[in-house]
């Protein structure tokens, strides 16, 4: 669980989403396929925590996003806001929940209107929700102005005159402008310089502590969830398959994947000498994927049952799931270097 262990906001269980591919072939008798983007899927996020999903491209992890926020509908699973099922939310219920969740896009520039303006662009939730007389959300919107780093004249420009990180800036402030309890941000930094993805990631912690928020952090750089997160859940092929807490993943690779994750994450000093075995292969196809562990293909640690078994997400710890049939025999690096460092301890002694 997490350091910030208490009321679960946000649950997901067995979410699955499919996507039917378009066949080329005009025969009726041509065989429909799906894109299977996430495989069941399930998780907690607590109230205050910031849980982080990492994994390549194409993982599943920005599909489960747009699940949360209800811009895509599971093809099977539930996801429960409070208790209650988001899907099955109609009319009022669904505009309420659609106040206390919102969502930041990776892409500062396709995700700002060019024909609006800055005020028009985060006050436009306001309007939606008929929040407010024009008076107070103009204040409203200075206010969140502020607090995200933009200077209240610049109320009145378009979004082609701001930079990449100033229009991130706005980005964040569109999905204050409601008070919501949960954000999911999908990789809202990946297309920022590294100095402003940095002033980025400060910025949500300190929204985060002035709002009270919850976030749900998608990337794929491990080193920025490192700085954000609180608990980490890895994703391959549309199935998580480890969640830890932030320390705890760092300190202890339990699956081969999370394991080729960390082993691929680049050491800024050229007299550093890396050992590391890069993955070989590429993804399978969430069209066809393996049967039994859908890292079967490219884990050096395969066996047959791997071949014909998926296995389930269980606990090593209470706080630390992985599915893999033998973690506990093939010890992956970090764990070996752990154990040998214990057992020299021992020795010694």
């Amino acid at each position: 669980m997490s350091d910030k262990e208490g009321k679960v906001l946000l649950e997901a269980e067995g979410l699955v989403m499919h996507f039917p591919v378009s066949a080329r072939s005009l025969s009726p008798f041509a065989e429909r396929k799906t894109v299977k983007a996430v495989q069941d899927v399930s998780f907690k996020v607590y109230e205050g925590e910031t849980l982080g999903l990492v994994g390549e491209s194409g993982c599943g992890k920005s599909t489960t996003g747009k699940m949360i926020v209800k811009l895509l509908q599971p093809t099977a699973g539930a996801i429960r806001f409070e208790g209650a099922d988001i899907n099955a939310l109609k009319g009022n219920e669904e505009l309420a929940f659609r106040r206390q969740v919102q969502i930041i896009f990776q892409d500062p520039f396709s995700s700002l209107d060019p024909r609006y303006k800055v005020g028009q662009t985060i006050g436009e939730p306001l309007v939606v929700h008929k929040t407010g007389d024009k008076k107070s959300r103009r204040e409203r919107v200075i206010e969140i102005m502020q607090d995200v780093g933009l200077k209240s004249e610049m109320y009145g420009r378009y979004p082609h005159e701001f930079s990449g990180g100033q229009r991130q800036r706005i980005g964040v402030a569109r999905a204050l402008a409601l008070n919501p309890r949960l954000i999911v941000c999908d990789e809202p930094v990946s297309s920022l310089d590294v100095s402003i993805q940095a002033q980025i990631l400060n910025l949500m912690k300190v929204l985060q502590r002035k709002y009270r928020l919850t976030y749900v952090f998608i990337s794929h750089n491990l080193l920025v969830v490192k700085h954000l997160c609180d608990r980490i859940a890895v994703m391959y092929l549309g199935h998580i398959v480890e969640l830890a807490r932030r320390d705890d993943l760092f300190a202890r690779r339990l699956h081969p994947y999370t394991q080729a994750l960390f082993d691929a994450i680049p050491i800024a000093d050229p007299d550093v000498k890396t050992m590391n075995e890069l993955l070989q292969g590429d993804i399978p196809s969430p069209i066809d994927p393996p049967p039994g562990c859908v890292f079967n293909t490219r884990c050096p640690y395969a066996r047959q049952r791997c071949l014909e078994q998926t296995p389930a997400l269980q606990p090593d710890t209470d706080s630390h799931l992985v599915a893999c049939h033998f973690y506990r025999d093939l010890r992956p690096s970090a764990l070996r270097a752990e154990q040998s460092a214990e057992e020299a301890g021992k020795a010694a002694v």
